[in-house]
């Protein structure tokens, strides 16, 4: 029988019964006999609008998991996780026999890389989501696009990353070349040495002067106050029986 390392013994492989898994489980959740290891797991999956032209064989740049998994390779227990297999008309991860199946990696020592996470387990671990069409898109919070001092517009290009290093979004026209420095740049916590992608891009706006004499309403008052200046008196520019101007 294959075994794996698991915290400081081994476990086998998921050619064992479920109760082991039960057992694996129950005892991350109360955390017996298992010391407590930190290892930051990563998930891959991409957006709705992916997946919808992905089931409807419509031709984009979103990768289906069959070409992320050849490129990236799933890395969990699929046993515990679920396989993967076709459903609903598109290649996926099958739902998993477990409840709370993300309590048998709690004590490991390495990362996992999960490609179509289950739901729990997608929270627990720092996801990387292919998107359709983000190409450009405005900034937000602390730091919005346009910066009225400066006069300039910031706009984000190509990926999203939040605050907390946890979630980020890549564009699917990009995806083979960001990928993988979207895993690097997250897995050593976003410091600005670990990528070399831009995703910020700025631009100098220029002042726009209008003319305020080529306006109607400016023309229009230039012409009363020459009309007054010449009659004296406002009422000799309305016509006789014109009590307000044309």
């Amino acid at each position: 029988m294959n075994h794996l390392i698991c915290g400081s013994g081994f476990l086998p492989s998921f050619s064992h019964s479920k109760l082991t898994v039960l057992t694996v489980v129950l005892l991350a959740a109360f955390g017996v006999g298992l010391p407590q290891i930190y290892a930051d797991n990563f998930g891959i999956s991409y957006d709705n609008t992916c997946k919808t032209m992905i089931k409807n064989n419509v031709t984009s740049d979103c990768p289906t998991y069959e070409d992320i998994i050849t490129l990236y390779p799933d890395t969990s227990i699929k046993g515990v996780s679920g396989e993967f297999g076709y459903r609903d008309g598109i290649y996926q991860r099958l739902p998993t026999k477990f409840i709370n199946s993300f309590e048998y990696y709690r004590h490991w020592d390495r990362p996992i890389l999960f490609v179509d996470p289950p739901v729990e387990t997608a929270t627990r671990i720092k996801l990387i989501e292919i998107k359709a069409n983000l190409d450009q898109y405005l900034l937000r919070g602390e730091n919005p696009s346009f910066n009225g001092t400066e006069y300039s517009l910031t706009m984000g290009q190509g990926r999203f990353i939040d605050d907390s290093c946890r979630n980020a979004v890549i564009d699917s026209s990009q995806w083979i070349t960001l990928l993988g420095d979207t895993l690097y740049h997250m897995d050593n916590n976003c410091s600005a040495d670990s990528t070399t992608f831009t995703s910020k891009t700025t631009v100098q706006l220029s002042k726009i002067v209008h003319d305020i004499t080529t306006s109607y309403k400016y023309k229009l008052e230039a012409w009363q106050k020459e009309m007054i200046n010449r009659c004296g008196h406002k009422v000799c520019i309305y016509e006789k029986d014109q009590p307000t101007p044309p």
